[in-house]
């Protein structure tokens, strides 16, 4: 549904609604838009609870949650962001400067690398998009061996947290 779409939905439904919805469709200063942001962020956020939990799924399921997980990546959600990128014309997802967005983004796509490293393959805008944001320095410091940044959950640790969780 488009902004202005919703907007009048819900003006229908509660009357004077507009008045506090207005500020969210409008853009900022800066070109970001936060409505879209937040769109954005919240899409990123279905993916990413289809990519979180694949690693504790019973060994019985793990194939068929794999396969879904990709497809889903592959086929509904990059996609999307892809032409996201193409329509937008600029570096970011949305307006003109680093958003909340582009950062989930990259979280996203690093996480379904690990996975499966050529699932950017059929994706060259989302590509670059990686390469670009994963070098802005504060991004490509916290990315370096060695950072904050928390490595790829390894089976062993897995089953430890299994264990105490059926305890």
């Amino acid at each position: 549904m488009k902004e202005a779409g919703i907007s009048q939905h819900l003006t229908e439904v509660m009357p004077g609604f507009l008045v506090l919805f207005r500020p969210l469709c409008l853009t900022c200063p800066n070109g970001s838009n936060p409505f879209r942001i937040d769109m954005y962020v919240e899409g990123l956020f279905d993916l990413n609870e289809l990519l979180m939990p694949y690693v504790f799924q019973p060994a019985d399921q793990k194939e068929q949650h794999f396969a879904n997980m990709m497809d889903k990546a592959e086929n509904r959600y990059f996609p999307v962001f892809e032409k996201v990128l193409k329509d937008h014309g600029k570096d970011f997802l949305v307006g003109n400067q680093l958003s909340r967005a582009d950062v989930q983004l990259l979280e996203v796509i690093l996480m379904a690398e690990e996975y499966k490293a050529d699932i950017l393959a059929k994706f060259p805008l989302l590509q670059s998009f990686k390469a670009r944001i994963s070098n802005i320095p504060t991004i490509k410091k916290f990315l370096q061996p060695g950072s904050q940044r928390k490595p790829p959950t390894r089976e062993e640790d897995v089953a430890k947290l299994m264990k105490i969780f059926r305890s």
